[in-house]
């Protein structure tokens, strides 16, 4: 409209118009995508048929797809007849995708059902001979995998290998097999088959026990192959069969029963801790001979081996009374995996969570070795078998109560440094003195000793813990220092580093003080301890690595072949190379110390009631006050028995009956006093 009260709608209009104007619409045909593909290939060969008929070709793409600038007659004629030839190649693979395509859905569903019934006739052929003749079929921690795998054994002699070099009758792929890896031999008239090592050191676990001799095989026993190939063989004709009761044969059984040839007792009525013990020993087991088999295929020349470390050796004590404190004791072992770098010594522990992790790269690592690819070595920060040799480890530890501060008596030892198996590796000696609020030292003159620890609440207390020295710790080790915490401390105390000795000097002392002492508190320095870490950095030694130069990882592992064997004694009681570990010995030193304390007092207080009574008997007295007595009592110096003494003297008969109602009952209550 032209009237100026419609602008804003006339505007509004126009802008839209234009708008309109400026949309541009392309007509698509509505094709099927499968369609079209036909058409495209029907097109491409149409295209390619013409040039094949006119030689459409010139010189110079014959020269390109050669790579050439000059090129022969006859070298001109050869790569026109190769690009024919592939013109050809070309067209015949279209018209296959053509024909494909074109096929409709009930044509592709009739081949997927006549597949289907091909595959249903073989797997019927092999139950009906899986009831006849002697067969292997696989194990697997996931029940329905299991079972899937079978191989029947055709031929009188059967050989088992990887698919490197001559192809074996049964193939098998993973860490550990050889190409030849075992023999199988029917006897075919008395129903018998026979297993033996194809090389001497092929892997073969029967029933849970390694041969290296020819065996018989019977029905239902359990075969293990290098690391991971689980199996089982059944001989359906073997005599006697039918008499037998076999029992449930899963993946879970054939781990238990390696895991106890092994060495490691599998109690199924164990509950709680123990359980769980032996559900990860069953996990970590294998795991570990496979990460072994994959080093030494990889030539990795890193070792595995499992150790048991007590919660007490790692420093996470539970259990104690002081309230607020849950980990103060040592309950239930745990499952790690020690790394050792055959080629320059250094050793580290995993976790077991750490190492499981580990192993899945690991495993990805040898399936590309498997596959031939180029880049499945890993730079060394990203190997798996690879631990930096800069990470600080654990060398020792010491625990060391504080018992004797909670009686205000100071501790000098010599403790033992024990490593995380428990083994000791070294001694420390050390200091802990209570102390005034300056940091001077309390002596035997300061008679700071408390009857009861419960004297100390409400009170200040000040201690000071020295670390003097190690002494015969292994010379392995650079940046040698030790870290500790005390009470509710969330961060670590550390001495100064000291590199390249056996002996480290530390010289290291600590004040702490408590203003007052809470009930908390107290109970923490009666029943608690201090662990104490000595920690460094593994020293790798040029002579160590030149002692291992040109070997291979199989030829360094060959010493310590039997991984699991060393497993053998870690349920037992914590015996480890021939030494039981005791956890609770310092404490047992630190009470000795505390009784022969306690002892000496009460030695100190009869031998000062002797002599007040001999002293007493001398003057003539026929009783002494309470108050007198209550002064040898608690005379624990010699000028305090001096005073008491002075006492004595200065009282008389008339000042004690005066103290008393009555010199009959005065009397009575002093001798039964004394």
């Amino acid at each position: 409209s032209p009237a100026d009260i419609n602008y804003d709608e006339s505007a509004s209009t126009l802008r839209y118009a234009d708008r309109a104007k400026q949309i541009k619409t392309k007509a698509i045909v509505n094709e099927d995508p499968t369609e079209a593909l036909i058409r495209e290939l029907k097109e491409e060969n149409e295209r390619l048929k013409s040039r094949m008929k006119s030689g459409d070709v010139d010189e110079q793409e014959l020269k390109d797809m050669a790579g050439k600038e000059v090129m022969s007659k006859e070298e001109l004629a050869a790569m026109k007849k190769a690009w024919l030839e592939e013109m050809k190649a070309n067209m015949k693979s279209n018209e296959k995708e053509v024909s494909e395509q074109g096929k409709t859905t009930e044509d592709k569903t009739k081949e997927q059902k006549e597949h289907n019934k091909e595959q249903d006739n073989v797997l019927s052929k092999i139950m009906e001979e899986k009831k006849t003749k002697p067969h292997l079929f696989n194990l697997n921690f996931d029940p329905q995998l299991s079972g899937r795998l079978v191989h029947i054994f055709q031929k009188s002699d059967t050989e088992i290998g990887n698919k490197k070099g001559k192809e074996s009758d049964i193939c098998m792929v993973g860490p550990g097999l050889h190409e030849q890896h075992a023999f199988i031999r029917q006897d075919k008239k008395h129903h018998q088959v026979f297993i033996k090592q194809g090389e001497k050191d092929c892997r073969i676990l029967v029933n849970g026990e390694p041969t290296t001799e020819e065996v018989e095989l019977h029905h239902n026993d359990r075969l293990v192959f290098g690391s991971t190939q689980l199996w089982v063989f059944q001989n359906p004709k073997e005599k006697g069969i039918d008499k037998k009761k076999y029992p449930p044969i899963t993946f879970d059984y054939a781990q238990e029963e390696i895991a106890a040839k092994a060495g490691v007792k599998v109690d199924t009525a164990a509950g709680g801790d123990m359980a769980l013990l032996q559900e990860d020993l069953i996990d970590v087991m294998p795991a570990v001979e496979e990460a072994n088999s994959i080093s030494e295929e990889l030539d990795k020349r890193v070792k595995f081996e499992i150790i048991l470390i007590s919660p007490h050796m790692l420093g996470k004590m539970q259990g104690t009374k002081a309230e607020g404190f849950t980990d103060m004791k040592s309950t239930q072992p745990e499952v790690c995996v020690k790394m050792k770098n055959l080629e320059n010594g250094t050793e580290f522990i995993w976790p077991k969570e750490k190492f499981l992790n580990r192993l899945y790269l690991m495993k990805e690592m040898y399936n590309n070795y498997e596959e031939e690819e180029d880049d499945w070595d890993l730079p060394e920060d990203k190997d798996p078998f690879q631990e930096d040799v800069d990470t600080e480890v654990n060398i020792g530890t010491v625990q060391v109560f504080l018992q004797p501060i909670a009686y205000m008596v100071e501790m000098k030892e010599q403790l033992e440094v024990t490593d995380l198996k428990g083994n000791k590796i070294g001694i420390m000696n050390l200091e802990v003195a209570p102390c005034n609020k300056k940091g001077r030292e309390y002596t035997e003159t300061d008679d700071k000793f408390v009857d009861s620890p419960d004297e100390l609440v409400g009170k200040d207390v000040h201690f000071m813990f020295k670390i003097v020295n190690c002494r015969g710790l292994p010379n392995k080790y650079t940046d040698v220092h030790c870290k500790y915490r005390v009470y509710l401390e969330e961060t670590d105390v550390t001495t100064e580093k000291i590199s390249l000795t056996a002996n480290p000097d530390f010289n290291h002392k600590k004040q702490f003080s408590f203003n007052p002492a809470t009930r908390q508190l107290v109970d923490y320095l009666n029943n608690g301890s201090i662990m104490v870490q000595i920690v460094g950095k593994q020293y790798i030694r040029k002579s160590a690595v030149a002692s291992k130069k040109g070997l291979s990882t199989k030829e360094m592992l060959k010493s310590d072949r039997a991984v699991f064997a060393k497993t053998a004694n870690l349920m037992n009681g914590f015996q480890m190379n021939g030494r039981v570990v005791d956890p609770q010995k310092q404490s047992i030193v630190v009470e000795l110390l505390l009784m022969k304390k306690t002892q000496a007092r009460l030695q100190q207080r009869c031998d000062n009631m002797k002599k007040m009574l001999e002293k007493a008997e001398k003057l003539g007295r026929s009783g002494v006050s309470c108050t007198t007595i209550k002064s040898f009592f608690n005379a624990h110096t010699d000028e305090q028995f001096a005073n008491s003494m002075k006492q004595l003297e200065a009282e008389d008969d008339d000042g004690y009956r005066s103290a008393s109602p009555s010199s009959q009952t005065a009397q009575s209550a002093v001798c039964i006093l004394l």
